[in-house]
């Protein structure tokens, strides 16, 4: 398996991808997974992949999955109004510093962006937020972040 988009599918289940082989995922640049708006409560299987080329998981509460990756390479994560706070973005950010790309619009509980400064691997243009994050974009006022916010209304 190399790609898998869930998206609005109504999917309530995801423990079969626990038992895919991602070695052809691995070969091209690692698994592609999207899913959102599903009511999936159980994320353990997102475990059982070695490496996110690209995870979306939108509209999917961060408390649910975030505890399932550890441990999991991933290069770009789309997480729009899944319930990010600094304190769950720093631990996550912890947890994977290979992380390359982020798309993290609406998420309105997120005041504050400054754990982005710690990573290494960030691409230019490669934050996504929303004109609703205010107070988190205004924490990176006057520092030199090396990468361009793209703020979307």
């Amino acid at each position: 398996l190399t790609n898998l988009n869930l998206n609005r599918t109504g999917v309530t289940d995801i423990s079969p991808i626990a038992s895919c082989d991602f070695s052809e995922a691995e070969e091209e640049g690692g698994f592609r997974f999207e899913m959102d708006d599903n009511p999936v409560k159980d994320f353990t299987a997102l475990g059982s992949v070695p490496h996110f080329g690209e995870l979306v998981l939108n509209n999917m509460d961060c408390g649910l999955w975030m505890p399932c990756l550890k441990g999991v390479r991933i290069d770009e994560l789309g997480a729009c109004n899944c319930g990010l706070t600094g304190e769950s973005l720093a631990a996550f950010l912890s947890d994977h510093p290979e992380v390359r790309r982020l798309d993290i619009p609406w998420n309105d509980r997120l005041t504050d962006l400054t754990p982005l400064l710690s990573l290494e691997n960030l691409e230019l243009e490669t934050i996504r937020v929303s004109d609703s994050m205010k107070k988190a974009i205004a924490s990176l006022d006057g520092k030199d972040y090396g990468f361009e916010l793209r703020i979307e209304n």
